[in-house]
Parts: C-alpha cells; sequence; structure tokens
C-alpha cells in the first residue's frame, strides 16, 4: 500500500483557498484524494476554521452580486431576494409550519363563513 500523504495545515489551507473551498478543488492541487482534505479538516480546527472563512467570503461575495443586481433592477435577482430575504414579509411560495420536535403536528380546519355569515 502507498504512504498517505502528509501536508502541513498551511498547505491544506492554501489549497483551499485557492480552490474557493471546494475539497474536491483542493483535493486536485494537493495530487491527494477528497478523503485526505476531509480528513484533515475533521482532524485540524485551525483549518476548518479557515475552510468556513473561506465559504463565508465566498457568500459575502455572491451576496454583493446579487445586490448588485437587485440595484440594477433585474427581475430575477429581485424575485430571489424576496423569496430568501422577504420571507418575513410575506414574500414566499409555501408556507412552512414548525412544530415540537418528535411531537405531533394537529391540524383543524375550519368551514369559511360566507360573506353573510352562513358556512360556505
Amino acid at each position: 500500500m502507498g504512504d498517505n500523504p502528509h501536508f502541513t495545515p498551511e498547505q491544506i489551507i492554501d489549497a483551499l483557498d485557492r480552490a474557493g473551498g471546494r475539497l474536491s478543488g483542493a483535493a486536485q492541487l494537493l495530487c491527494c484524494n477528497y478523503s485526505t482534505v476531509a480528513g484533515y479538516i475533521s482532524k485540524h480546527p485551525v483549518i476548518a476554521e479557515a475552510k468556513k472563512a473561506i465559504d463565508e467570503s465566498y457568500l459575502d461575495m455572491a451576496e454583493d452580486k446579487l445586490i448588485t443586481k437587485v440595484k440594477e433592477g433585474n427581475l430575477g435577482a429581485i424575485c430571489f431576494f424576496l423569496k430568501c430575504i422577504g420571507k418575513q414579509r410575506g414574500y414566499v411560495e409555501r408556507q412552512e409550519h414548525a412544530g415540537v420536535p418528535d411531537q405531533p403536528i394537529h391540524i383543524s380546519i375550519v368551514p369559511a363563513k360566507a360573506p353573510d355569515g352562513t358556512e360556505d
């Protein structure tokens, strides 16, 4: 069997940074397996924190691009923004209801009243 490659945390972090946080990309840069990079992340908190920071920086970058498109009046970007960020204002395609974990959800159906007060 071949030897497992040995890398410093700095080498893994550099590869993750260059690969945009993608484990498969970092592994390719390091000429190792995806599982090797994943193992380093799970064993080294400094690498896990760096991976989190890299992911956050790309999330910030994507949000910046989205906001730019919203400001430009791009309808697709506006709809996406409202569906994600505007949920608390009612911009949703479906309603989500969360119950108590491991407890049944009880649903009551009440007949609607017609404008004259009778049941619909």
